[in-house]
């Protein structure tokens, strides 16, 4: 042991009756722990203060050595006194740095470290909010370094700032950390960034070869961190046979598309395509290899028609699996299996998104058009609906393309909540375009700066978010259409000259909608029937209503004619209409029916 002095100046007015004790705090603060006023010298104005203290003794040789070990002194032992010993043992021994610091053994240790590992330390100590010596760093034979983390790390705390530390402190973008955060330790390691081809080719080879009809090549996903190489990705559609596909505009949905149908004409189905007629043009190059009934481009009523003889058949399907007691297509024998069919619904929002009446006149030729055609679309909603939701298991995969959707635009959730497989094209997608084409947008990587900013990499890039399958950065494959017909051409596929369905069927399944039921049966709705299907008793008004043009009205337009007679009818003054209690009743509930709107209050 040895004694310590120190000479403190006093002020003028210095009393220490007063003043001693918080002077003698004041030098314990400043000085460290331990020292005590053992005089005051009024004749110099001074104080005197000793204490004891115990010399800071090295343990180990330091001739020559990595690392070695000092007992601390008894004042030093504390957690407050870290930045002091640090300060002095780091000065007294240069190149060397405190990387152990146990106040309650009393002892600590300084190591050799060279200057990028001490920036490293250093880095990683501010970015995890701890000391310095709280960090063991060590260099790699990579250029990198391992870690020993503190205590105090938590990785949803912690992680992204020791990941910056790894890209923009130490390293540079494409280095990563492997953390591991039960064994508190990590490694920052020195790497390249991911990145695409300019094109992404698509192998018909490996298409014919493998002959994979439930796995639809998309492309390529973006390498991780350590694993740089793109990897092919596809879409499973056996057990989620339903897709979505939103992009902005310039994205290359087209080329996604054409992708698809590729491999699904390739690998055995059958193909369906419904589109805005004024986008038809954009499937030309495969029109002939569309099943026959199952070009839905040239109206909505073919769309509809289309649509409407899909449900059909797969309800027929749905039947054969009841009958033979199984659960899917694919269970059934061979000799009972129908082919499964890739039905794709492009520009899906102008077909379904409707337009509003509000401002046309009633009756007009506009507002019939509006009207009619909004019933159209309005099928076409409920027929997609169905099938998304009853015929999973039918071997029907639909794919809906579309700008980025969203309710306002005429997807309902309902809808949406079906197609279980999503891709965002385009790399300047918002956070909205996100939300709206994707089920969990935070859980869907972004696309990297460094690639949006690459014109020719960007091309064909986007997100998806498959079922069964971690979301992934994409780069779409790429097939030339030439090259897709040619395979088409050299696999003996069949062609059809008019794929579009017939006018018969069209009528079939639109009659009802344009009020013409010269073709229907007696059971339909149209013509002179009330809302409840109930046909209007000759004897309250005419069974037929026509127009000023002599035009035969049905439905809506011709209960609204009626009405508006009615109206008229009553203008010279204010008829009473009474209904007799023994009038024609109603078959169905014994009622009276009314006579105005030939009804009787039941269902």
């Amino acid at each position: 042991m040895e004694i310590e002095r120190l000479n403190v100046p006093l002020k003028p007015g210095f009393d220490a009756a007063k003043h001693s004790a918080a002077l003698t705090a004041k030098i314990n603060e400043a000085k460290g722990g331990g020292w005590k006023l053992q005089s005051i010298d009024t004749s110099q104005n001074k104080a005197i203060y000793v204490r004891r203290a115990a010399v800071t003794s090295v343990t180990s040789s330091i001739e020559n050595p990595e690392t070695f070990e000092v007992q601390l002194a008894p004042a030093d032992s504390k957690t407050a006194m870290g930045e002091k010993v640090a300060r002095e043992q780091e000065s007294a021994y240069p190149g060397f740095y405190l990387t152990v610091f146990d106040p309650h053994l009393g002892r600590a240790r300084l190591t050799k470290l060279d200057d990028d590992t001490v920036r490293c330390r250093n880095a990683v100590a501010t970015a995890l909010g701890c000391k310095a010596w709280d960090v063991q760093a060590r260099p790699r034979r990579d250029g990198g370094f391992d870690l020993e983390l503190p205590k105090t790390y938590m990785p949803s705390k912690h992680e992204d700032k020791l990941n910056e530390v790894a890209t923009s402190v130490i390293g540079r973008p494409g280095w990563y950390t492997c953390i591991d955060a039960r064994a508190l330790t990590a490694s920052i390691i020195p790497g390249e960034l991911p990145t695409f081809p300019a094109i992404a080719p698509l192998d018909l080879q490996r298409i014919l070869k493998d002959n994979d009809n439930e796995s639809i090549p998309l492309g390529l996903a973006l390498g991780t961190p350590g694993d740089v190489k793109p990897r092919p990705i596809a879409m499973k559609v056996g057990g989620d046979p339903h897709s979505i596909l939103s992009g902005t505009t310039g994205s290359g949905k087209s080329v996604n598309i054409a992708t698809m149908i590729t491999h699904q004409l390739l690998t055995g189905s059958e193909l369906v395509i419904i589109d805005v007629p004024h986008k038809a043009i954009d499937y030309f190059w495969v029109k002939k290899f569309v099943r026959p009934g199952g070009w839905g481009c040239d109206s909505l009523e073919g769309a509809v028609t289309v649509l409407s003889m899909l449900y059909d058949e797969g309800m027929e399907r749905a039947k054969l699996l009841s009958e033979h007691g199984v659960q899917n297509v694919r269970q059934l024998p061979a000799n009972l299996r129908p082919r499964t069919i890739f039905i794709v619904v492009d520009e899906l929002s102008g077909l379904i998104q409707t337009d509003p009446t509000t401002g046309m006149a009633k009756g007009t030729p506009l507002r019939e058009k509006t009207e009619y055609e909004n019933l159209l679309k309005a099928t076409i909603v409920g027929n997609l609906k169905k099938i998304a939701a009853e015929l999973r298991f039918v071997g029907f995969r639909m794919l809906l393309a579309s700008q980025v959707m969203n309710s306002t635009t005429g997807v309902p959730p309902s809808l949406k909540t079906n197609l279980t497989n999503k891709m965002l094209m385009g790399v300047g997608a918002t956070r909205a375009n996100r939300g709206f084409a994707l089920a969990d947008e935070s859980r869907v990587p972004q696309v990297p700066e460094y690639i949006k900013s690459d014109e020719k990499v960007g091309r064909g890039v986007g997100v998806v978010e498959l079922a069964g399958q971690m979301p992934a950065v994409l780069k779409g494959f790429y097939v030339s259409l030439e090259d897709a017909i040619a395979a088409f051409d050299e696999s003996g596929l069949p062609t059809w000259t008019n794929p579009a369905p017939t006018d018969a069927q069209i009528a079939r399944y639109t009659a009802m909608m344009s009020g013409d039921d010269a073709d229907m049966d007696d059971d339909s709705l149209a013509g002179n029937r009330t809302p409840s299907g109930k046909p209007l008793d000759p004897r309250f008004g005419p069974v037929e209503t026509f127009n000023e043009d002599g035009k035969q009205l049905f439905g809506a337009a011709a209960a609204a004619a009626a009405t508006k007679r009615i109206a008229q009818d009553g203008a010279a003054g204010p008829a009473k209409v009474t209904v007799p209690s023994d009038g024609p009743a109603c078959p169905a509930c014994d009622r009276p029916i009314n006579p105005v709107t030939g009804e009787c209050g039941c269902d």
